[in-house]
């Protein structure tokens, strides 16, 4: 991925140019083909290129052209739609990169402009003319962006450490979005841990002018759309054309195109794609090989999937040992990003990520997405009761019970966690929501847990941030609003920027086609039983995918369990002294006893084969990331904290 750096003084003084090169100094990882600067004024625009493109080897960045200067981070899938208005509208393209499609469409449709493009983008353009910045992130959020406000002037970039190199900028933790994170529940997409940096969301744009910043949703879902067909056939006939398509964009690429490849149905189901369209000559011949973990542990072994599907398209396959997250490791992303450190079973693809930059590719495909879109929901159950369809809840459970016993279930860890998401998703079916508020107080749910300083809380106002997230549109079903808020939810976002991040680092472009706005569309337009039918989570994609794939792997109702690899972190943790948390403890956001009881439950449940052993696995990760975090980036001067006066590192350590 490429990277961006802006900086415009909303005061009109000069922008300083000393500061552009410290924000692309941060991302020099995403520069690796040369770093591009332009100064005008009060503005100043950089760019980190890494060619992941033929077309953008012959396009060099920041791009101006008539009073225009733009920053672009990204792939616009919709060539030759867009070719073909500029021609219509007789504007005349000097080059084939898509930087200069973005920037034809704004002087065509202005702040619409977003709208018209399709694939995964973040970009800053100035528009000289009317003195005004715009921003925008693709509506899914593959490419991150965050942007700082201050008095008198504003500053956006691709990673967040990057707004840090400003000495304005004041470094204060974001006590709210702490809270949040230890809690596991994040109510908004737009805040940081930092008090004050921002992350534009996707589908959202700003446009910054002297007099301030406004923000608009320029693109949602239409929970109206409904998609319609006589037969099980024509469903999966329109899906696999649209994830096709999703693919073949996606294919662009200079030095060929890896593929991620852990034996599921969605990457083997890529990968196939990928052959078969390379074998219909439908997109240029190019080396693809295949990447894959191998693990020692049984539960996380899929090597017998992953060799059918090699076997099947005679491709060349990479292997390597996952990671298992250790102190350095982990403190070194600290230092590098200034943020958290993602959960071990992300970083567990480290040397995956590695060895794909070693094999010299720029880009790689992966099958996420499948999960958050595919598999339909618990909320099936409360469409059975809202229909009254009464009748059919015994046969729901007896396919979901044969799930269970195939690791594929995670709410039906036991009779008790079958029993009560049964009656969470009926009742939410058929009560209106203040009445389920009422049940959730009348059971306490509204408490937290011993381990969260409830003095914390408080301040933070974490009940009410829980209670008062943004109210999403109607959707016909419940379990299509459950996809929907996929599509919005805050975790989404923050492991999606992370696996970005990641790859960037590693200096090559991780794309998802499952991810395509038009598979998701279609997703939610469609009935729930195309999602979810018996024993089968994915039963349109798994009807689209027939032949694509060995049937051993489409068949599969099974799942890779790495909790071992969590773990095995948490001990290694554990080993450097970790699992301690002084300063968090001092400062008052956790009780460091009470967390040190859950990780002992967590080992005692993991050793007697227990499911609920992963009930506390994310407050002792999510602790753990937040004292590295804090200790790292601030002096631990504890008592500033209320009064916002909290030292910080200093600028040139950052």
């Amino acid at each position: 991925m490429s990277g961006i750096a802006v900086i415009y003084n909303l005061d009109g003084r000069p922008a300083d140019g000393r500061l552009l090169d410290r924000m692309l100094s941060a991302i020099a990882h995403r520069g690796r083909d040369g770093m591009g600067r332009w100064i005008g004024g009060s503005v100043a625009i950089g760019h980190a290129m890494l060619h992941t493109t033929l077309e953008s080897t012959r396009e060099p960045q920041p791009l101006c052209d008539d009073a225009l200067c733009l920053t672009f981070d990204g792939r616009v899938d919709n060539r030759e739609e867009l070719a073909a208005a500029f021609k219509r509208a007789g504007i005349e393209l000097k080059g084939d990169g898509d930087a200069e499609l973005v920037l034809r469409a704004y002087q065509l449709w202005g702040d619409e402009s977003p709208r018209r493009i399709l694939g995964d983008f973040a970009y800053a353009l100035w528009d000289g003319h009317s003195r005004r910045l715009l921003c925008a992130r693709d509506p899914i959020g593959m490419r991150p962006l965050y942007y700082h406000i201050g008095p008198d002037f504003f500053l956006c970039g691709s990673e967040l450490h990057q707004l840090l190199q400003d000495p304005r900028v004041r470094r204060a933790p974001n006590e709210s979005m702490v809270a949040e994170y230890l809690l596991g529940a994040f109510s908004t997409r737009e805040d940081t841990l930092f008090s004050g940096l921002m992350r534009l969301a996707g589908g959202d744009q700003l446009v910054v002018r002297p007099d301030g910043v406004t923000k608009r949703t320029w693109l949602d879902l239409d929970p109206g759309k409904k998609i319609s067909y006589r037969t099980d056939a024509e469903y999966a006939e329109h899906l696999r054309g649209l994830v096709e398509e999703a693919v073949r964009c996606r294919m662009r690429s200079v030095g060929g195109v890896a593929a991620e490849l852990s034996g599921g149905i969605d990457s083997s189901a890529v990968v196939g794609l990928a052959r078969k369209l390379m074998r219909e000559n439908r997109v240029p011949a190019m080396p693809f090989e295949s990447f894959s973990l191998s693990f020692s542990d049984a539960a996380a072994d899929e090597s017998a999937y992953v060799n059918d599907v090699v076997r099947m398209w005679q491709i060349r396959s990479n292997s390597v040992a996952p990671l298992v997250p250790t102190m350095p490791s982990w403190m070194e992303r600290v230092r590098q990003y200034r943020e958290t450190p993602v959960p071990p079973n992300c970083e567990m693809l480290d040397p995956l990520k590695a060895l794909v930059a070693a094999r010299g590719f720029r880009v790689c495909l992966t099958g996420l997405g499948g999960d958050d879109w595919q598999c339909g929901s618990i909320y099936q159950y409360a469409s059975l009761v809202r229909g009254l369809r009464l009748s059919d809840l015994p046969r729901r459970l007896r396919s979901d019970m044969r799930l269970n016993r195939a690791g594929r279930v995670v709410y039906l860890n036991d009779y008790y966690g079958l029993v009560r998401y049964l009656l969470k998703a009926g009742l939410r079916g058929v009560l209106p929501g203040p009445a389920m508020r009422l049940i959730r107080t009348a059971r306490g749910r509204g408490a937290f847990p011993g381990w969260l300083n409830p003095e914390f809380a408080r301040r933070t106002a974490l009940a009410e941030r829980l209670q008062n997230r943004r109210r999403l549109p109607r959707w016909g079903t419940l379990t299509q609003r459950h996809a929907y808020e996929q599509l919005k939810n805050p975790w989404v976002t923050f492991f999606m920027e992370a696996a970005e991040r990641t790859s960037s680092w590693f200096g090559f472009d991780s794309r998802h086609p499952l991810h395509d706005l038009r598979v998701i569309e279609f997703t939610l337009a469609t009935p729930d039983d195309q999602r979810r039918r018996g024993e089968y989570q994915k039963f349109v994609f798994s009807n689209a995918m027939r032949g694509l794939m060995p049937e051993s792997v489409r068949g599969r109702l099974d799942k890779g369990d790495f909790l071992g690899i969590t773990i095995a972190a948490l001990r290694n943790l554990s080993d450097a002294g970790a699992l301690r948390w002084p300063k968090i403890d001092a400062i008052g956001w956790v009780k460091a006893e009470e967390l040190r009881k859950a990780y002992q439950r967590t080992m005692s449940l993991h050793a007697n084969g227990d499911a609920r052993a992963t009930e506390h696995l994310w407050p002792v990760f999510a602790a753990c990331a937040v004292e590295l975090w804090f200790g790292s980036v601030f002096d631990g001067n504890e008592a500033t904290i209320a009064s916002g006066l909290l030292r910080a590192s200093p600028a040139g350590a950052i």
